[in-house]
């Protein structure tokens, strides 16, 4: 599986690849995509190999976006699509999602819906952002209603009998004030003084894969430390679970962009996670750790034995705890983070 461009509380979003055939193959022949999007006459799954390749993937290096696969973030299974289709018939990109019948009613249409507008908005530039339905798929209006689309007329669609409804949303021009990243508001004033700039990592190790199975890199000194600290945690039957390690400035930046398109301020994102430039994770010496069945990154962290073992244990390796309660930094409590030769953010 292709690493997330946009991952969400519940969910990772990511390119398509022919890889995915067999998933596509049941989403075209799901009930719910027949019903409302229509039967593309893909039956097996080298049929939906070339739908992919042809209708999906190429999007991707045609207009530098695409639909993008949603996947459980957890166990990495795909639910459904989401994202943008640049049609020759109308003027800007329209987002455009399908689910699996199964996973329908769970919010993650919503979700992921939410996190690909924000992406598109801040990351590819979007000016505008169109969505086209049937009028009988009451879900899907509703689905743009609440992504802030109001309804702008109909559209004729080739190979339909009947016009679609046609949505639009218009955003202001992105401008980038001095000291922001791109694409983003400024940070706070006075951020800088609770927060140390970071630099990103020059040279990285492979130190092991996260819980979806994506590989985590360190600098080398951290990555010799967790390496020896994971060492002795497991001759004493402890299991550290490394969720994450280096995160670059480009991944940073859309992590805060997903939240502040989910609809929180940006003094509630920096709450939990770093402005880009600032994170310990840029470092490659921060790791954020879970345990087993345990690798969602939330407080419950603090009962498990291996939190304890950390607590007991880690500053034998170099490894400090950044981000304790009632910290300096204005970092909510995250008992997951834990720096080597540390020097301070999430």
């Amino acid at each position: 599986m292709t690493p997330p461009l946009i991952e969400t509380p519940r969910l990772h979003l990511g390119l398509l690849t022919p890889g995915d055939s067999l998933f596509i193959c049941d989403l075209l022949n799901d009930p719910g995509f027949l019903r409302n999007l229509g039967d593309r006459g893909v039956r097996t799954p080298d049929a939906a190999r070339g739908y992919l390749e042809e209708k999906l993937v190429s999007s991707y290096d045609r207009f530098g976006f695409g639909l993008y696969r949603v996947a459980l973030g957890g166990t990495g299974e795909p639910v459904g699509i989401c994202g943008f289709v640049k049609r020759d018939y109308l003027g800007h990109a329209d987002i455009g999602f399908a689910f699996l019948e199964r996973y329908t009613g769970k919010g993650y249409g919503r979700e992921s819906a939410f996190a690909a507008l924000s992406y598109g908005r801040w990351n590819l530039g979007f000016g505008r952002v169109l969505g086209i339905t049937s009028r009988e798929n009451a879900a899907s209006i509703a689905l743009l209603k609440r992504l802030g689309l109001s309804q702008a007329g109909t559209v004729d669609v080739p190979g339909m009998d009947e016009p679609r409804l046609l949505f639009s949303v218009g955003f202001a021009p992105v401008d980038t004030p001095e000291g922001a990243a791109p694409g983003l508001p400024p940070a706070p004033v006075g951020y800088e003084l609770k927060m140390p700039r970071q630099s990103e990592a020059v040279r990285l190790e492979e130190v092991g894969a996260d819980a979806s199975g994506r590989p985590v890199s360190l600098a080398p000194p951290a990555a010799a430390a967790w390496r020896s600290l994971c060492a002795a945690a497991q001759a004493e039957r402890v299991s550290p679970v490394l969720v994450s390690g280096f995160r670059g400035f480009d991944r940073q930046r859309a992590i805060v962009c997903a939240k502040l398109g989910n609809g929180r301020s940006l003094v509630d994102v920096l709450f939990s996670s770093a402005y880009p430039g600032f994170s310990e994770h840029h470092t490659g010496r921060a790791v954020d750790v879970g345990a087993p069945g345990c690798t969602d990154l939330t407080e419950r962290f603090e009962t498990t034995r291996e939190f304890e073992w950390l607590a007991a244990n880690a500053a034998r390796f170099g490894f400090v705890l950044s981000y304790p309660r009632g910290n300096p930094h204005g970092i909510a409590y995250e008992p997951w983070h834990w720096c080597h030769g540390r020097g301070g953010a999430a």
